[in-house]
């Protein structure tokens, strides 16, 4: 259901994956209570024809000699749309269908027609079997999989499904007109994501969390099993939905969190990629939080070595120098970890979360404590770096100084050098005995 919002928001179209019997129709349907507007929906079948979807051919068009649809009441007029079955649509559905999800425009006889749509939901019990649909599947930016009730929450359904029975045998009888007036008003209006998309265009995406979703792009292309290229035009939307998503709770920065939506959008013929991604994400901002400390140790250690040999000259200068680059280095990485701990969700039981609307409110229970420990793992490397760099900066304090006899004492309290002392000539009489 939170995928279906953001897609409301985002102007965006959503698919949903499941076996027969999952509630996929009465989710997507749910898109008519969320969007104000014309809403169309229809099923696909392999003998559907173009006029169940655009509409039949208008007979005084032809008496003109043009070829035009009437199109009202039919998905060109649609603001909201609902296709069931979408991957049964044959070659003369298809083309003109890829130009309503994308374009949004409509080639009626010889004139090319906006289309109002702003947001659509299709459905399928399988996924596309031929390269002909690849077109039509990417155009669906965000997709989702609808599993079957677990076996640990059928009797907490079957117990929902005979209370609602039981609701409605309890004696108040509900007239038909009854549900029309105290029926709601859509939550959303196109003008409500219209402006939410012109806010999401003053939210800051940071350079280094683009080159996260580039890096995340070629692991999936080239390293990743199955492989999965994702297209230009994907890839593009993806980041703008992340803004959206972030501008819709009132965030002014994409975090790290937020790719955590990644997992919806690239994933191809096996729902299961989108488990990769997230399993990727979590490894690469976990190596950028602190999972990598022991490599800065392991450098601050080197160093503490060769300094321990008492350096002189150009040895001592680059010792001097190396100093000076781990601790910008280390600094860099620092404010990467404070930014990803103070932006990381809390902790919380699954009870606290149930209807909270905060910045994470898109991420589901399972993302929210993966994002958490996150942010655990990054304070805890923001303290063990801070310890670091003032390690580093002391010892490059100590090497910068000039006087050798000093710097090798300070180095000795701080690094356990032992002192150097001069050996004195030892003198011996004319019978070889030491004096």
């Amino acid at each position: 259901a939170k995928l279906l919002l953001l897609a409301s928001l985002a102007g965006e179209h959503l698919f949903l994956l499941g076996a027969p019997g999952t509630a996929k129709s009465l989710l997507a349907r749910r898109l008519s209570d969320v969007c104000e507007g014309f809403f169309f929906e229809r099923l696909l079948t392999r003998f559907s024809v173009p006029e169940e979807i655009f509409g039949p051919l208008s007979l005084q068009a032809l008496e003109q000699d043009e070829l035009r649809r009437k199109t009202q009441g039919y998905l060109p007029q649609a603001d909201v749309a609902f296709i069931d079955e979408i991957f049964k649509a044959n070659s003369s559905i298809l083309n003109a269908l890829l130009m309503i999800l994308n374009e949004r425009t409509f080639d009626n006889g010889e004139q090319r027609e906006s289309v109002p749509l702003w947001c659509a939901v299709a459905a399928s019990n399988e996924l596309p079997d031929s390269d002909e649909l690849d077109a039509l599947y990417d155009r669906f930016l965000l997709r989702r999989c609808v599993k079957r009730i677990s076996a640990e929450s059928v009797p907490a359904f079957l117990r929902m499904t005979l209370d609602a029975e039981d609701s409605m045998d309890s004696g108040d009888k509900v007239s038909a007109s009854d549900f029309q007036s105290e029926a709601t008003a859509p939550l959303l209006s196109m003008q409500d994501s219209l402006d939410l998309q012109a806010r999401a265009r003053q939210v800051e995406f940071p350079d280094e969390l683009l080159q996260v979703v580039a890096d995340l792009r070629e692991y999936l292309a080239e390293e990743a099993e199955p492989r999965y290229e994702v297209s230009d035009r994907r890839l593009a939307r993806a980041v703008r939905l992340l803004r959206i998503a972030a501008a819709a709770v009132g965030g002014t920065v994409v975090v790290e969190a937020d790719l955590l939506l990644l997992r919806h959008m690239f994933w191809d013929r096996d729902p299961e990629q989108g488990q990769l991604v997230t399993e990727w994400l979590l490894e690469r901002l976990g190596a950028e939080s602190g999972s990598g400390q022991k490599a800065w140790s392991f450098l601050l250690q080197g160093l503490q070595t060769r300094l321990r040999t008492n350096l002189e000259g150009p040895e001592l200068t680059a010792a001097r120098q190396d100093l000076t680059n781990l601790h910008s280095a280390a600094s860099k990485a620092l404010d990467i970890q404070l930014r990803i701990a103070r932006d990381a969700p809390e902790s919380q039981d699954d009870e606290e979360l149930s209807g909270v609307v905060d910045r994470f409110f898109w991420l589901s229970r399972e993302e929210r404590r993966d994002a958490a420990q996150l942010g655990r793992s990054a304070a805890r490397g923001a303290r063990e770096l801070g310890a670091l760099m003032v390690e580093a900066s002391v010892l490059g304090e100590v090497a910068a100084l000039e006087d050798a006899e000093e710097r090798r004492a300070l180095l000795g309290q701080r690094l356990g050098v032992p002192e150097v002392t001069e050996e004195k000539e030892v003198e011996f009489d004319e019978w070889g005995d030491e004096i």
